[in-house]
């Protein structure tokens, strides 16, 4: 079983993203190079302090630029920095091209896991989220309503619990929002 890992994963792309979630689950927000959406950003800082946001860029000049822009629109973040020489394949200098024990170790070393997790996709389900006709419109709204960036029903699990919101306050604001 993979662990998961409590707070957010700021990568460059998708195969960083999916390169990591081979081993670790976790909420990631990709920066597309400079493009990171104002609505994650918005999510970002609305996280409370409690939970980490971890920013892993490529071992390179575009990672390090990336990187600082991001300094500059966080309040807060973790940097993570993978060894330049443990991350090529092909000639190209990434996260998604460094060797799995690299990221594995940098990422054991230097991230918080969850003990014990609020939700899961499961309770989302039993509580109506999942499953309906109208689940992307039920996302959204929920994501909303608690500044939850864009929320999937891949991560909306993840941004509940990084968020710190509990069952009865997500089954209050369903009751009371209608969103079934």
């Amino acid at each position: 079983m993979k662990k998961t890992i409590k707070g957010v994963l700021i990568v460059e792309g998708l195969h960083d993203k999916n390169v990591i979630e081979s081993f670790y689950n976790v909420d990631f927000v990709l920066t597309n190079g400079f493009a990171i959406n104002k609505d994650e950003l918005i999510y970002l800082n609305s996280l409370p302090s409690s939970t980490p946001i971890y920013i892993l860029t490529d071992p390179d000049i575009s990672g390090d630029k990336i990187r600082e822009n991001l300094h500059s629109k966080l309040k807060r973040y973790v940097d993570l920095i993978v060894d330049i020489k443990m991350c090529n394949k092909h000639n190209k200098h990434g996260v998604a091209e460094c060797d799995r024990n690299e990221l594995v170790k940098t990422l054991e070393n230097n991230v918080k896991f969850y003990e014990n997790i609020e939700f899961s996709n499961k309770i989302l389900e039993d509580l109506g989220v999942f499953g309906q006709i109208n689940t992307n419109e039920i996302i959204n709204k929920i994501s909303n309503a608690y500044s939850l960036g864009k929320a999937t029903k891949y991560n909306l699990a993840l941004r509940l619990n990084n968020m710190g919101i509990s069952i009865d306050s997500l089954k209050r604001t369903i009751s009371k929002n209608d969103y079934r």
